[in-house]
């Protein structure tokens, strides 16, 4: 237990800089809010549930090179590719501590399957969304397959 409160002490000095945090290539937990959610579903032809109403939709990031990696978040059991987010800092902003511990990765229903999202990172800036804070030992999600968008 004093492990994972050394972390979280790490994390919380850290999230004082998130633009630091954001670029320096780490893994980090966010939130997509709705009007973005519409737009990213317009550049990568994902279905993010903006049809059923959907106010927001958590994601993990990593910066690699000139790329966002994005791994879209869900409840549902669809991918069978599971995410603990205890491994994440969840800050203290409403969007990021009511997010479920267990997720799963979201599959793609047009592509039929799981992958993780190349977004350059020009693009990425346009994009708003909720900062939550950085996450650990997820190195599995760079195995995913990836689709990269300009």
């Amino acid at each position: 237990m004093e492990k994972l409160k050394g972390f979280e002490k790490l994390f919380e000095k850290k999230l004082g800089d998130e633009e630091k945090i954001v670029a320096s290539g780490e893994r980090f937990l966010g939130v997509f809010t709705d009007e973005t959610l519409s737009r990213l579903e317009d550049l990568l032809r994902l279905d993010l549930g903006v049809y059923k109403a959907r106010k927001k939709r958590p994601f993990i990031g990593r910066l690699e090179r000139d790329f966002y990696l994005i791994v879209f978040l869900t409840t549902k059991t669809y991918s069978k590719r599971r995410v603990d987010l205890s491994l994440c800092y969840r800050g203290k902003n409403k969007a990021c501590q009511n997010l479920d511990v267990e997720c799963f990765i979201l599959k793609d229903r047009n592509r039929q399957e799981v992958l993780a999202y190349m977004v350059h990172k020009d693009r990425f800036r346009e994009f708003k969304y909720e900062f939550c804070g950085t996450c650990r030992d997820l190195e599995f999600l760079d195995s995913l397959r990836r689709k990269y968008f300009r």
